[in-house]
């Protein structure tokens, strides 16, 4: 798919990297940035739940998750390669094409 100026073009709130609007349909709630949900990229949202997760493990308390946009979400060829880096890009600065 290729990036159109009609599309327009959108920041992942919580990575910063820009995609076309129909590409950054999820949206999660950053307490950090706003009281609202705010859009988010499929990495960083498939990050978030799994933070959320955890942190329910972790302590006990319930998160009731209701995703925003999308029903089917889009796979990422990278989205089942697990690093130890915190960035979903793995380590150092992603490489463009």
């Amino acid at each position: 798919m290729y990036w159109r100026r009609e599309d327009g073009e959108e920041g992942c709130s919580n990575c910063a990297f820009s995609f076309c609007r129909k590409c950054l349909p999820y949206r999660a709630l950053l307490p950090q940035l706003a009281n609202k949900p705010v859009r988010v990229c499929y990495q960083c949202h498939e990050k978030l739940n799994e933070e959320a997760l955890r942190n329910q493990a972790n302590n006990g308390t319930q998160i009731t998750r209701i995703s925003i946009g999308s029903t089917s979400p889009q796979q990422s060829p990278t989205s089942n390669i697990r690093s130890s880096s915190k960035n979903w890009w793995g380590d150092g600065l992603p490489h463009l094409r």
